[in-house]
């Protein structure tokens, strides 16, 4: 067959519109919407915080070293739990001298829970709620209130777990006792933070909720990315903004993929991730852990760590020079 130059000129055409109809297929980031302002303890006016970790200060150092130190997280995720709350006292001093030596300015987010993770079995959110644990809940918040920082907590974080194994009613007269005595002890330095899990089998939320006088905050822990736009997510959401109260994101990282795949893995998950954040004007934090799960107990989650992935890397990098994420210096 006979190629003539219209014909080869027609057939280039026809590729570059099918390489431009790929490209435009491609998800992108979509402008930020204005932040809701609720007036909620220790919230950024029309900022988002930024945070890192987690539970591991060389994680939260290679997450600002990743970002060359122009970004470095505003929140240090950190755990503990309320059976072992003088051993965590004890850790917590050192970490803040730590925090303050190097990023001073940094707020501790802090997970708090009352069961073993991943054994349901052992929960203790009634006995929480009994009174057996007021000691622990005491030498907490004395804890909390000698700490030179803003704390916020998420207590009895991812309520609605399955591998937590809180009951719904005794999980909120657990965290409602908890509070009790951060009122009783006059604790300034720290905000309350209510936090579902989106991979949570349990979505009546409202089952768990502790009421408005005890939540400072919302939180929501999302590692799929099927899960920020779905209909329990979007329900979560809608409650936060119903019940007037600012959303974390306590934990996040792209499960199961690679930051080492580079363009794939950054429009597979990082672009729905920054959608959310940009699309939900009561986001106000995130929180990414930076790790390589493939050291840890869950090694199929892949590699997170940023500096792991030079082109994910500087992507993120750029998404942070938005002057809506707030850094500390």
């Amino acid at each position: 067959m006979l190629h003539t130059p219209a014909h080869w000129f027609f057939a280039s055409l026809s590729w570059a519109f099918f390489f431009l109809g790929q490209l435009s297929a491609q998800p992108a980031l979509q402008t930020f919407l204005p932040r809701a302002n609720y007036g909620a303890l220790f919230e950024p006016t029309n900022q988002i915080y930024s945070g890192a970790g987690q539970s591991n200060f060389a994680s939260f150092q290679s997450y600002n070293t990743a970002l060359e130190g122009k970004a470095n997280a505003k929140l240090y995720m950190t755990y503990a739990g309320l059976n072992t709350i003088s051993k965590y006292n004890l850790e917590s001093k050192s970490l803040v001298t730590r925090l303050q030596s190097a990023y001073p300015g940094t707020i501790i987010q802090l997970g708090l829970s009352f069961t073993s993770d991943g054994k349901p079995e052992l929960h203790y959110d009634q006995q929480v709620a009994n009174g057996d644990y007021d000691s622990s809940i005491v030498a907490f918040w004395e804890g909390i209130k000698a700490t030179p920082c803003t704390v916020l907590i998420r207590i009895g974080y991812e309520f609605n777990g399955h591998w937590n194994g809180y009951d719904s009613a005794t999980y909120a007269k657990a965290y409602r006792r908890i509070i009790s005595f951060k009122t009783k002890l006059k604790v300034t330095n720290a905000a309350t933070v209510w936090c579902a899990s989106a991979d949570g089998s349990n979505h009546n939320y409202n089952a768990y909720y502790p009421g408005d006088a005890y939540v400072d905050w919302f939180a929501i822990d999302i590692f799929n990315q099927q899960h920020f736009d779905n209909e329990n997510t979007r329900r979560f959401m809608q409650m936060a903004h119903e019940h007037k109260k600012p959303v974390m994101i306590g934990e996040s990282t792209p499960r199961r993929l690679n930051v080492t795949k580079g363009d794939s893995t950054w429009q597979a998950w990082f672009v729905p991730y920054f959608n959310f954040i940009r699309q939900n004007p009561g986001v106000k934090a995130f929180c990414y852990i930076n790790w390589n799960w493939q050291g840890t107990q869950w090694p199929d989650w892949g590699n997170a760590r940023l500096s792991d992935g030079p082109l994910i890397r500087q992507r993120f990098a750029t998404e942070m020079q938005n002057p809506i994420y707030l850094h500390t210096k």
